[in-house]
């Protein structure tokens, strides 16, 4: 009983053992692909005008304070997609089904972006950052009405506002201890598996 009490919920074991999955998601061109790379400190993704350049998931892993973040680009969710533009938005929204922290990009000149529905339900039940991209060309737009979720202004291209956004993803990284309890904000990555491997031993004795 107590090993799984230190072990509960065992998604929080899962963040502490791989780190916390932070999706990048939204239409296609709005950036996604130069945060990734903004975000890693290198060209890890590549970068093209034309949209739909990603047509799969690329995944580097990032230190934000003391937490391990698993960064995901994804392709962009495309209204009118073509045949491969499709089975990367499929690959998108399985990622988004196993996120824990979303990063919502959208061109910052923009007026109106076009989101799936389903993508939006998924992104509005958990911790998100709406990310206001492109400020560099002088765009106003703002989150859509509702949205509880913190907003930063960035641009990708320059690096303006990235730290505020680092910012802003460490207090949500911050948040996954604040909710599981002061006796198991100590466990750590090496902790949880020892205990995972009592708990198994335990279970068969």
């Amino acid at each position: 009983a107590e090993t799984g009490r230190l072990l509960a919920p065992s998604h929080y074991g899962a963040i502490l053992r791989d780190g916390i999955r932070c999706v990048i998601i939204g239409p296609p061109n709005a950036g996604k692909s130069s945060l990734l790379n903004r975000l890693v400190g290198r060209e890890r993704a590549l970068v093209s005008p034309e949209p739909g350049t990603t047509r799969d998931f690329l995944e580097e892993t990032i230190m934000v304070g003391s937490h391990a973040l698993r960064v995901i680009d994804t392709a962009g969710l495309n209204p009118a997609p073509g045949a491969i533009e499709r089975l990367g938005m499929a690959k998108t929204l399985e990622r988004a089904g196993e996120a824990d922290l979303f990063l919502m990009v959208v061109d910052a000149t923009q007026p109106e972006w076009s989101v799936p529905d389903e993508v939006m339900s998924e992104v509005q039940r958990r911790p998100a950052i709406w990310v206001l991209n492109k400020i560099d060309l002088a765009g106003q737009a703002n989150a859509p009405a509702g949205w509880e979720h913190p907003v930063v202004r960035i641009s990708a291209l320059t690096g303006a506002g990235i730290d505020e956004l680092v910012a802003a993803i460490g207090r949500a990284a911050d948040s996954f201890q604040q909710t599981v309890g002061e006796d198991r904000i100590a466990v750590s990555a090496r902790h949880a598996q020892a205990l995972n491997s009592a708990n198994g031993g335990l279970q068969r004795a």
